[in-house]
């Protein structure tokens, strides 16, 4: 049974004389109520009560964010004091800009470990500085527990051999039980407590080993079309090379040509080639592929290597042309 929609009638605002439609049964509400007037909006209906009460309660405003002058009835205006509006706005959308406020003062800082330069907000900077919370700021975690992993005691290891935590032993030495275990680690020294990050990022490092060993080769059709056309050129590389940055693995590449270069063949598929997929990843595959792909790219980058992309499309149009183009032959 569809729902009944009930008739509108055309009606004219008495304040603005702007033509608008409303349902046959408010009208008739308001004219059996003795409401005072049609009009389109709270805001006519507003204008035309304060217009009826005598002249000099319109107020001629001058909005605080964009400037313009603006008229607005007594009443509406002291309410809004009444809520606790502060300022004068003369739409909504200047109010909720007003209320964003500044974009954030963001800060750049260089870090201590690998000397690339980050942003950091600018005020949590202050207060980490004020509070004594932080006397180096770092890119990342990676090199905060490089940084203070090197000032470190040996023997922390047998101290954490006799029974002390890593959480205990963090405490004592005011860096974090992150920093801890990686040293621990960096010793050979067998963990017993492991958080999520060491564990997803330390299996990570498992896996790229044991792709290097060949347990379980990864190697794809487009990925032998680039391996050919690469002997054709004479061009020397390496294939599926785990790639080390401050002696541990940090990705495992298609192929690694001399000591700084490195070439990955893309899938348009998993790798969500943005000119198959403009409007990004469509389902969680994808979404999870790409994030491994920017992290990976990012971990090269950091290590100081070259990346060269060659994609799937490109290589089906002209596989020679595509590889000769990208090493530059």
């Amino acid at each position: 049974m569809s729902k009944r929609i009930p008739p509108k009638v055309s009606l004219c605002c008495d304040q603005c004389a702007k033509g608008f439609e409303r349902s046959s049964w408010q009208h008739n509400q308001n004219m059996k109520n003795g409401v005072p007037g049609i009009y389109c909006s709270r805001r006519c209906a507003a204008y035309a009560r304060e217009q009826r009460r005598g002249a000099g309660q319109i107020l001629n405003l001058h909005c605080d964010f964009c400037g313009k002058d603006f008229a607005r009835p007594k009443s509406v205006n002291d309410n809004g004091i009444k809520a606790g509006a502060h300022g004068k706005f003369c739409s909504h959308g200047c109010y909720s800009k007003a209320r964003k406020g500044p974009r954030v003062e963001r800060v750049t800082l260089v870090c201590p470990m690998c000397h690339n330069q980050f942003t950091r907000v600018a005020a949590q900077v202050r207060r980490d500085r004020q509070s004594g919370k932080a006397k180096e700021f770092f890119c990342s975690r990676d090199c905060r527990s490089s940084y203070y992993r090197a000032s470190l005691p040996i023997s922390l290891i047998q101290e954490y051999k006799d029974g002390k935590t890593s959480t205990k032993l963090a405490e004592e030495n005011h860096v974090s039980a992150f920093t801890i275990l990686e040293f621990l680690r960096s010793h050979g020294v067998e963990i017993r407590d492991k958080n999520s990050y060491l564990t997803s990022q330390w299996a990570r490092e498992r896996e790229y080993l044991r792709i290097a060993n060949g347990d379980f080769p990864i190697v794809s059709s487009i990925e032998n079309t680039v391996a050919n056309e690469l002997d054709s050129l004479g061009i020397t590389y390496e294939r599926q090379k785990v790639i080390f940055y401050q002696n541990r693995p940090v990705a495992c590449v298609d192929f690694s040509i001399g000591s700084s270069t490195v070439l990955e063949v893309n899938g348009t598929y998993y790798h969500c080639d943005p000119r198959a997929y403009p409007n990004g990843p469509i389902n969680h595959n994808q979404e999870q592929m790409v994030k491994r792909y920017n992290r990976k790219i990012g971990a090269l980058k950091k290590a100081g290597f070259q990346v060269i992309e060659i994609w799937e499309i490109d290589l089906k149009n002209d596989a020679s042309h595509v590889v000769k183009a990208a090493i530059g032959k």
